[in-house]
């Protein structure tokens, strides 16, 4: 499967640009030159895979959402949502998460019928 760079980069601006983030603060949050990052945003060099899990991580997408947008992204998208809400947490949080999912599930399951 290929990856259309040009798509790539205008799925990082549009994304960005519904954060609210300035190249300039991305790039800093990336660790990345702001030039760096309009070059990317504009196809003119191909960005890095440890560049492209940061900007996924900063602009809450998967890589599947960068990559191929999120029409082509492959079973359910909440799965890796709900993996980034959990890797910054503490094993205590998230273990107060996946208990309050669990309560939710059963609720949601019990008024099905």
């Amino acid at each position: 499967m290929e990856i259309d760079f040009k798509e790539l980069g205008q799925r990082i601006r549009q994304r960005r640009r519904e954060v609210g983030f300035t190249q300039e603060l991305l790039a800093e949050l990336v660790g990345i030159s702001p030039q760096y990052l309009g070059e990317i945003e504009n196809s003119r060099k191909q960005v890095s895979l440890t560049v492209l899990v940061n900007l996924s991580e900063r602009l809450e997408l998967s890589i599947d959402e960068l990559l191929y947008g999120e029409e082509r992204v492959s079973g359910n998208r909440y799965l890796n949502d709900f993996a980034m809400l959990l890797s910054d947490c503490s094993p205590s949080e998230g273990q107060v998460l996946y208990e309050a999912g669990k309560a939710i599930k059963k609720v949601l399951i019990s008024h099905r019928y």
